[in-house]
């Protein structure tokens, strides 16, 4: 039985992607806090392989380079983010938006790849995680400032500083037209 009860609570800390509260069993992700049960309800954020979202916007630089972004619109989107990822070509991220502003941290559980985290208000960088490691086992470490934002955008690790990305950086988001 009590090894039944652990499994649910190490299941539920692979789904929560996006952790303010790394304490087992719940965290909170943005307004809404997911409790073991619901998380764990039909499964609903077990995840097997990787997501790959549509390439569905590109912020590009006055260089000339561009980050496709893959848009995570859903909650479930967002909690998934880059889990399991084996690789990420330069110049390819995933953008997670939120509307309204809020605080929002970040942890690499179950993400195998360094990344490079850029957190940005009013359309302005104000933060940059830089190559961070992935954690393989609990607790791990959580990434962001302690304000609001209103979107990040996760590329691979040493992306940033090759593509010369500094604080205070306007990003200026485009999506791509079909």
């Amino acid at each position: 039985m009590w090894q039944s009860l652990i499994a649910k609570k190490i299941n539920f800390s692979f789904f929560c992607y996006f952790c303010l509260s790394l304490t087992l069993p719940s965290c909170l992700f943005g307004d809404q806090r997911f409790d073991q049960d619901i998380a764990l309800k039909d499964n609903q954020f077990e995840l097997s392989s990787p997501q790959y979202l549509p390439l569905e916007a590109k912020w590009c630089f006055a260089s000339g380079d561009c980050i496709d972004l893959e848009v995570a619109d859903t909650e479930e989107e967002k909690i998934l983010g880059l889990m399991h990822r084996k690789s990420l070509p330069n110049g390819k991220g995933m953008l997670f938006l939120f509307d309204p502003p809020r605080e929002a941290r970040f942890w690499m559980y179950k993400t195998f790849l360094q990344l490079d985290m850029i957190f940005f208000s009013n359309n302005i960088v104000i933060s940059i995680e830089s190559d961070v490691n992935p954690c393989h086992e609990l607790p791990c470490q959580s990434y962001g400032p302690d304000e609001n934002v209103d979107g990040v955008i996760e590329i691979a690790g040493g992306e940033s500083l090759r593509m010369n990305i500094k604080l205070g950086d306007y990003v200026d988001i485009r999506y791509i037209e079909e």
